[in-house]
């Protein structure tokens, strides 16, 4: 859970990534969840 918290402090500097953000957190959870 602490990991997937840091994801979304993470994506939340990002906030103008758009598209990006979202593939990124995609990529996070992947990587989470191996």
């Amino acid at each position: 859970m602490k990991n997937v918290t840091h994801s979304f402090v993470f994506l939340a500097h990002w906030p103008s990534a758009g598209s990006f953000g979202l593939n990124t957190d995609i990529l996070a959870t992947n990587l989470i969840n191996l």
